[in-house]
């Protein structure tokens, strides 16, 4: 603390306490100031800072259960930060959290060892069970801040949003969850079901931030009205925000019989001054099901506004889009709306391999909205790659690829009304390095290459779809990658679903397909090191193979692939060098037990 000035020394031969009418002297403090000086510092001394608290759960902790350790966080004094450890292992539990005081967070974090001095780093170490018998969690926040983190979240059963959590936020209110693992949770209902990982409502200027987590095999199921969102549905108006970033998203359904259904994997709306930044996810895999009308596969995403608001905000930006479907019919992969007074921007993101067409996009109102496409992607897709409709407020298409997709006539881009498109390379092959295993990037002879604008409407991104500096050259380059004048492929990005070995340099990969007709990919256990990993196929308690990649290039010449599966399913394992492009995959039949793999010669060392 910092003490208060001393007084001046009044013995000092150069003071003079009064004048000749009894005013101070010129080198004397005055007395009152010196008064006031003091009691500020009696009054910050009998102030007492609010102390944190640490509250257990688990062997030796100071609760038996994660609900009493929250409750008592929230009945600690406010104006302070209160945690909650939770020690590894599994939780057979359904949480809510409503109450926090302004000025206060709440931190509550698995992954503990005994003892609760040591933390790990993978979510599935610490679960969190609802069984089937409501909400893993529900926060309700009015105020003050919850950090959810390391945490996994599964067997939710609920009737409304959000089966594995559910969140919403008022006032000034903050949520953050950090690598969550939200998986197999199901919102089940005759009427309109949505959310079946996680639901999201904000008001206020509230926020709310899921980040460096996983939705994976969620459900949002109606008998017989709309059903969306089945991973994540999210609502925000009035100045909240949400962001979603570094989170990847798969295996998620969206189903109905009867109604609409939309956002296999994610339906986002926000209004009336509401904001989204949707930035550096991997969204795959999800699907919808129903004989209905579909408005989109994996993604909806819309920003509302009205004559009388300041409209809203979306960005969606380096997200990967892949392969989501439609089981019985056609749907667009990603579907985009922006009404008056709003806008949004698209940047640096790949749509690839979907069922029909890769973007629907509509301005409506009165002229006042914009969206706007800058080096983005389309590839692959069954349908159209852009459906776009404007007339209701321009839509702008820049340094953008458009290639390989179906449609009518094999076209490529459907613009109608007011579309403005500028330095695109559509229906014209762009050398992607190896499009069958996803890599979108850009072999050294590619026209897309430095053949972009600079200052595209909507902005230029600063980074391209993997985090590269976008500018590597004389000019932009076409498409969500920026190529660095260098062969290769993409460099490894560990997932749930994606080993990255030896280094970083392999790639790994597995897709299992069982007796039922059901079909998955590998999840990441969580316990590996840097040359071998775990996965898991149906549940995070069964493991089912162990995948090694060993470097032996001082003897051998080659690095070596050993797996060892506990399993009769069909599976492809699939192994791929990112320094040199190379593949292998190993693949088992269904029915038959797996053996095990011992590739003594699988890559080159060079």
């Amino acid at each position: 603390m910092t003490s208060a000035a001393s007084p001046p020394d009044t013995d000092s031969p150069n003071t003079h306490d009064t004048d000749s009418r009894g005013a101070p002297g010129p080198n004397r403090r005055p007395r009152l100031h010196y008064l006031i000086a003091m009691g500020f510092m009696l009054l910050a001394l009998g102030q007492q800072a609010t102390s944190a608290e640490l509250f257990t759960v688990g062997g030796g902790g100071t609760h038996d259960t994660i609900q009493a350790a929250i409750d008592a966080a929230l009945a600690a004094p406010a104006g302070a930060t209160h945690e909650v450890r939770i020690q590894s292992g599994s939780y057979l539990e359904r949480l809510t959290v409503t109450g926090i005081t302004a000025g206060t967070t709440i931190l509550v974090s698995g992954g503990w060892s005994a003892g609760f001095q040591a933390q790990g780093d993978q979510p599935g170490l610490t679960v969190i069970d609802a069984q089937g018998g409501g909400r893993v969690i529900w926060a309700d926040l009015e105020s003050g801040t919850l950090h959810l983190e390391l945490l996994t979240l599964t067997n939710g059963l609920v009737e409304n949003g959000g089966a594995g959590l559910k969140v919403t936020i008022d006032n000034d209110a903050r949520f953050l969850g950090d690598r969550l693992n939200v998986v197999r949770n199901q919102v089940l209902r005759a009427g309109a079901a949505g959310g079946g990982g996680v639901a999201i409502s904000g008001q206020g200027t509230g926020s709310v931030t899921l980040r460096r987590s996983v939705l994976q095999e969620n459900r949002a199921q109606s008998e017989n009205a709309t059903a969306t969102g089945g991973g994540l549905e999210a609502y925000l108006e009035n100045n909240s925000s949400l962001e979603l970033t570094s989170t990847y998203i798969a295996g998620n359904v969206a189903e109905t019989r009867d109604s609409q259904v939309q956002g296999g994997a994610i339906d986002i709306s926000i209004a009336n001054g509401g904001s989204a930044r949707i930035v550096d996810n991997l969204i795959e895999n999800n699907r919808v099901r129903g004989n209905t009308v579909c408005r989109a596969n994996a993604v909806v995403f819309d920003a509302l506004g009205r004559d009388s608001d300041a409209g809203a905000i979306g960005e969606f930006r380096r997200n990967r889009v892949l392969n989501n479907a439609r089981v019985e019919d056609w749907c667009a992969q990603v579907s985009l709306l922006v009404d008056r007074n709003s806008r949004m921007i698209v940047s640096d993101s790949i749509v690839a391999g979907g069922s029909h067409d890769g973007v629907v996009a509509t301005t409506r109102g009165d002229g006042s909205a914009t969206l706007s496409f800058v080096n983005v992607t389309v590839a692959r897709n069954g349908g159209r790659g852009l459906n776009l409709s404007g007339g209701a407020g321009p839509i702008t298409v820049a340094n953008s690829i458009v290639f390989g997709n179906g449609g009518p006539s094999t076209e490529q881009i459907r613009p109608l009304l007011d579309v403005q498109m500028s330095a695109n390379l559509v229906d014209m092959d762009p050398l992607f390095q190896n499009p069958q295993i996803d890599d979108y990037r850009l072999q050294l002879a590619s026209p897309a290459i430095d053949a972009g604008i600079s200052a595209p409407a909507g902005g230029l991104g600063s980074t391209d779809v993997v985090g590269l500096a976008r500018l590597q050259g004389a000019a932009p380059d076409i498409g969500a990658h920026e190529s660095t004048g260098s062969i290769g492929i993409e460099p490894c990005v560990a997932t749930d679903t994606t080993l990255c070995l030896a280094g970083g340099r392999f790639r790994v990969r597995v897709a299992w397909r069982s007796f039922d007709g059901s079909t998955g990919v590998g999840s990441d256990v969580g316990f590996g090191s840097n040359d071998s990993g775990l996965l898991w196929f149906f549940q995070p308690s069964n493991w089912e193979m162990l995948v090694k990649v060993l470097d032996s290039c001082s003897f051998s010449g080659h690095f070596w692939v050993f797996s060892a599966a506990t399993t009769d399913v069909e599976y492809t394992l699939t192994v791929t060098d990112t320094q040199t492009g190379a593949v292998r995959v190993y693949s088992n039949p269904l029915g038959v037990s797996a053996p095990a793999t011992t590739d003594t010669s699988a890559f080159p060392c060079s």
